[in-house]
């Protein structure tokens, strides 16, 4: 059994019959989603750690507080 699909014979074949058959736009069909999709991604992510990160500051001097002990994995959150 090859791995292979019928009438495709490598990657760039593949690109070519892709580009012949649906045109060049075809070739970024899914790039938004999956642009879309990082962007909220990593705005959830930096905006978690900024908020942990002003809980964990003193609120008066504005720095850091003695280091949590009570988190298990304190460096992954203290970054």
């Amino acid at each position: 059994m090859a791995d292979t699909p019928a009438g495709a014979a490598g990657i760039w074949n593949c690109g070519k019959q892709i580009v012949e058959q649906e045109g060049v736009r075809s070739l970024w069909k899914g790039l938004t989603p999956f642009a879309v999709h990082l962007t909220l991604k990593y705005a959830l992510r930096m905006g978690t750690n900024a908020f942990y990160q002003s809980l964990l500051r003193d609120k008066v001097r504005r720095r850091r507080t003695q280091p949590a002990t009570w988190l298990p994995c304190r460096h992954a959150v203290l970054v």
